[in-house]
């Protein structure tokens, strides 16, 4: 049962589909891939797990030979090469001198290595790439000077010191006159929409260093700006759902979407306008290969299936895309939009990646060691036996079963205020809806009034959006958590038998925190009767209180008229069970005493 939307769809991928038999499907219309690794001993008989995998390979890899064809007009070659990608930068006007400038964060490409040529295995030191911006008064021109090694020159954006203390925000210096702007005034042109797009840099594959850096031909920069006009003509997906998203970014959420913070009102506000229109196209080829497929007799359950599968590469494209990707200068790739578990960055400087390959394409996303191909390939092969599994969207206050009809109920409860989930996933819902128009018409179905996931029933405590506007004020308050846990719980009490078992999962590093989930467990009529701790988190998540273990807790139904125990006596009973555990504790290795 999930509540999400995006949840929903990553259930379906995750413990459904692939244990479906879907043998009994005619062939899919699409050209085969002769140089797939799914070739099959031919004495053998196709197993269900091969044809699931042989239909998604088919389908990743058209979605991107088509997507390519969309939009080689915009992603000229150079010289027969596919360029890796594209660096940007948002321009604003001097508030001295009134020219523009670009704000760039980093001056690092490549930094440097020693690297073995692919062909000759040749060593090779590499001294890096660096870049600076220079700018002429006189013309009103800037540009991009590539260097070899490490950076020579500040940023235009960049920390500053105040009486010898480093001032909190960068500052935005003009390269033509000096002139610095601090964040508030930086931050404050760009919410008034001064903020203008500029290609700086062209990545390309090499052979010695892996990365070279050059300048945009012209025939680039004219590829690049047309894109705005191609998308302004790009149809709509339905009367309700216009090429470019057009759902709004809740008031007050600049903590969780941070380019908000610098103007942007939409989630169609988050790209340069060739990204948007590349996502667009994208999803419209996930579309066309729905429709195909069922004219030729594919039926409508595994046609969402394998288009689903396409849809999360394009949710996985987008974690490497929008303002918030920059480029990493070791080892080079695009940098992850999430800054923790919950929080989408901004950026003015950052990557697009092309339609070639490398970090961030689609190709990447599909292929190589991390790639969507690899670990289902990795799933399907370790997968000896399994059920599909139910997926149903719902709410875990309200469960669709009769009472004390099943025998475990395992759950993962939100972290309080720790993650806005449904706001994160925002930027996805947006473009799965887009993507699954034809395949998934329910998505686009919400109650909510900026048309994004609906959050009237989830479980979170959002503690940033209500500090912005004194009149606005988010329902998911800690009393609003605090009910609808303590709901969950009950209907889990409810729906297990008397011999069942509960599974908790959960992590805070405030006791208060802890107290409340524990007394909802309790009003719930749940006993907890073991637990485990496990370093499951990454560390880093919004709000004070950052976490890197979690705990397991193991809860049974409360038997009838039990008494209540007395502090005292249940403490010495504790301290004389630990005693009689020490043996185990170290014989264990678990640690020293």
């Amino acid at each position: 049962i999930e509540y999400a939307p995006v949840a929903v769809l990553a259930s379906h991928l995750l413990t459904d589909y692939p244990f479906r038999d879907w043998t009994g499907e005619p062939e899919l219309p699409f050209a085969v891939n002769t140089e797939a690794a799914h070739v099959l001993d031919f004495k053998r008989k196709e197993a269900p797990s091969d044809r699931y995998y042989r239909d998604v390979e088919t389908v990743l890899r058209e979605v991107g030979r088509r997507h390519t064809e969309a939009m080689a007009e915009f992603y000229p070659a150079v010289d027969g090469q596919q360029p890796w990608g594209y660096l940007w930068a948002v321009t604003l006007p001097c508030q001295e001198c009134g020219r523009r400038f670009p704000l760039v964060g980093s001056y690092n490409l490549r930094l440097p290595s020693v690297k073995k040529a692919t062909r000759s295995r040749a060593t090779h030191n590499d001294p890096g790439q660096s870049y600076f911006i220079a700018a002429d008064p006189t013309t009103g021109d800037f540009s991009a000077v590539l260097h070899d090694g490490l950076p020579r020159r500040t940023p235009t954006l960049a920390n500053t010191l105040r009486d010898g203390r480093r001032v909190q925000g960068k500052t935005a210096t003009c390269p033509f006159c000096g002139h610095a702007h601090p964040k508030d005034v930086h931050q404050r042109l760009s919410r008034e929409g001064h903020g203008r797009d500029a290609l700086l840099i062209v990545a390309d594959h090499d052979e010695l260093v892996g990365k070279s850096f050059r300048l945009p031909t012209a025939e680039e920069v004219r590829s690049a700006t047309s894109a705005a006009e191609a998308l302004e003509h790009e149809p709509a997906f339905s009367p309700l759902l216009p090429a470019v998203p057009h759902e709004g970014i809740a008031i007050g959420n600049s903590d969780t979407i941070r380019p908000t913070a610098y103007g942007a009102r939409t989630y169609g506000d988050l790209m340069v306008d060739r990204q948007t229109l590349s996502f667009v196209r994208l999803a419209r080829t996930i579309n066309t290969l729905a429709l195909k497929a069922r004219r030729n007799g594919v039926s409508d359950e595994y046609v969402r299936a394998l288009t689903a599968m396409a849809a999360a590469q394009v949710t996985r494209k987008l974690r490497r895309s929008t303002r918030g990707a920059n480029l990493e200068s070791g080892p080079l790739k695009v940098h992850d939009i999430f800054t923790n578990e919950s929080t989408i960055a901004f950026s003015y400087d950052f990557f697009e990646a092309g339609i070639g390959s490398g970090p961030g394409t689609w190709e990447s996303m599909i292929s190589g060691a991390a790639g969507s191909l690899s670990t289902l390939r990795s799933l399907l092969a370790d997968m000896r036996a399994g059920t599909a599994t139910e997926v149903v969207m719902g709410s875990a206050t309200s469960q669709p079963l009769s009472a004390g009809s099943v025998a475990v109920v395992v759950t993962d409860p939100p972290y309080d205020e720790m993650i806005a989930y449904s706001d994160a996933s925002d930027l996805f819902y947006v473009w799965l809806k887009r993507a699954l128009q034809d395949s998934w018409p329910e998505l686009a179905v919400t109650s909510d009034d900026n048309d994004t996931q609906d959050k009237t029933d989830e479980i979170i405590v959002k503690r940033f959006r209500a500090k912005t506007k004194t009149d606005f004020r988010d329902h998911r308050t800690r009393e609003h958590y605090d009910a609808l846990i303590s709901k969950s719980f009950i209907e889990m009490c409810r729906v297990v038998r008397d011999d069942g078992v509960v599974t908790i999962v959960f992590g805070h590093g405030d006791p208060e925190v802890w107290q409340r989930l524990l007394g909802s467990i309790t009003h719930a009529g749940l006993v907890m009767t073991g637990s485990w701790p496990a370093n499951t988190e990454s560390g880093g998540q919004q709000g004070a209180a950052n976490i890197t273990t979690t705990l397991t807790m193991s809860c049974r139904p409360a038997a009838p008229n039990r008494p209540e125990g007395r502090k005292a006596k249940v403490e010495a009973e504790v301290k004389a069970e630990v005693a009689a555990r020490i043996d185990l504790w170290e014989s264990s290795g678990l640690a020293p005493t």
